[in-house]
């Protein structure tokens, strides 16, 4: 799931912010939800395994 100079692919990028979303929506709401519409604004890419990422 990365490039050639390691950096993670953006579809998994944004299959983990909607898991995570979702789990979330989940645990809160005690009901399904489902992810109609996600937009994302990149604004550098995300090496792997050097630094943390936080979803706010």
């Amino acid at each position: 799931m990365m490039n050639r100079r390691g950096h993670m692919h953006r579809g998994c990028i944004v299959t983990l912010i909607d898991v995570c979303t979702s789990l979330v929506l989940v645990s809160a709401l005690d009901d399904v939800q489902v992810s109609q519409v996600l937009n994302t604004l990149y604004h550098v890419p995300v090496p792997t395994g050097s630094m943390k990422v936080r979803i706010v």
